[in-house]
């Protein structure tokens, strides 16, 4: 039996008016979604995204249970080949890089990963309401 190439098929367009319940993930897709047909999301997964804005997950992308993709204010694009873990929250604007790892737990605002990079399980990246001033150099 001859499968075609994942990186041959077509991606798959949602519109929060399609009917995916039971389909192929149980969390739901709401707005503007693009999802490539190798992309492997596990159940409870949330793939959205506001008005005026884009979700795009690339050829051979794997999506953790209960991750949620949030995208808002742009597009949010995750490239091919990128493994989020489960309960990974991504809000916002940005790009994953090409055969990324995001470890479970994972909160990141407006991602910029760079291709093949590894983000340890429970970071936060991308709040700056939580910065901290370096102490003052003693004089």
């Amino acid at each position: 039996m001859h499968l075609p190439s994942p990186s041959s098929l077509p991606p798959r367009h949602y519109d929060s008016c399609d009917d995916i319940d039971g389909g192929i993930f149980s969390g739901g897709s709401h707005g503007r979604v693009t999802v490539h047909p190798s992309v492997a999301i596990a159940p409870t997964a949330l793939l959205q995204a506001e008005p005026g804005s884009h979700l795009i997950l690339a050829a051979g992308v794997c999506v953790g249970a209960g991750a949620v993709l949030h995208a808002h204010g742009g597009t949010l694009e995750i490239e091919s080949g990128v493994s989020l873990g489960a309960a990974v929250l991504l809000i916002g604007s940005g790009k994953i890089g090409a055969n990324a790892c995001v470890g479970s737990m994972v909160t990141m605002i407006n991602p910029a990963i760079a291709p093949g990079d590894v983000i340890a399980a429970g970071t936060l990246l991308g709040d700056d309401s939580r910065a901290i001033e370096p102490s003052p150099e003693p004089s």
